[in-house]
């Protein structure tokens, strides 16, 4: 199994930590850290739920550029690449669904219409569809772009996300449905729930909750010290279907 970290190959966890950026550990409820420690701590329950081989490669903050316009490129949080299969996987703890596409078009001028279209481009030549923005303006952005990398790579592939809070399952299983119906079935779209237990950073968490903040240094040396930090449970896999 090779690591890394977009292109960056990792030897260890703590390399891996040393690679995000200094705010990305701040809050011990990132749900980055969760993902790495289902990647290290937990790799065979990860194996479990989404079965790869020995020489499948773990891609941290995996890229895909924009296909048309200027812009930033979609940075899906964990890809496990396989000679089989690959997992686009989105993680979310705390995180609420960010802006519909048609909130994050009146944010920007016609550069965002024309990114969007290069996202889309990728969907209909991968979902044989002929979508145009009016047709996902109800969506997330962020899962538009997310889906169109996934859609990028010719190869079998899912979309997986993955839910470490299951209280906010409803609102993310809702939008993946919606994505489903407008998609159709060339590529499996799944959401994987889980609780977190025996977690080394609840006492983090707590000083959180009192308003201490910028606890990334605690939350790193944890996460180095300890693997792993945290276990998982009541765990529940679903493929989504399209709402009717």
């Amino acid at each position: 199994m090779i690591v890394k970290y977009k292109q960056n190959v990792i030897n260890s966890k703590e390399e891996l930590i040393s690679n995000y950026g200094c705010k990305e550990f701040a809050s011990p409820y990132r749900s980055t850290i969760p993902l790495i420690e289902l990647a290290y701590g937990n790799n065979d329950l990860l194996k479990g739920l989404l079965p790869f081989s020995e020489n499948a490669e773990l891609v941290f903050e995996y890229e895909t550029p924009v296909k048309k316009g200027e812009g930033p490129p979609s940075c899906t949080d964990l890809v496990i690449l396989d000679n089989e299969i690959s997992y686009f996987i989105e993680a979310k703890r705390l995180e609420p669904l960010y802006s519909s596409v048609e909130q994050w078009l009146k944010g920007g001028g016609d550069n965002r219409e024309v990114v969007l279209e290069g996202w889309l481009e990728y969907i209909n030549k991968r979902c044989n569809k002929s979508l145009t923005i009016e047709n996902v303006e109800h969506l997330v952005y962020q899962v538009v772009h997310r889906f169109a990398s996934v859609c990028k790579i010719e190869k079998e592939a899912e979309l997986v996300y993955v839910l470490f809070c299951p209280q906010n399952t409803p609102n993310y299983l809702n939008e993946l449905k919606s994505l489903k119906a407008l998609v159709g079935d060339s590529i499996p779209i799944k959401l994987i729930s889980m609780d977190i237990t025996d977690n080394e950073l609840s006492d983090l968490e707590t000083r959180w909750d009192n308003k201490a903040r910028d606890l990334s240094e605690e939350v790193r040396q944890i996460l180095v010290e300890q693997n792993p930090a945290m276990r998982f449970c009541n765990i529940e896999k679903t493929e989504i279907v399209a709402n009717k």
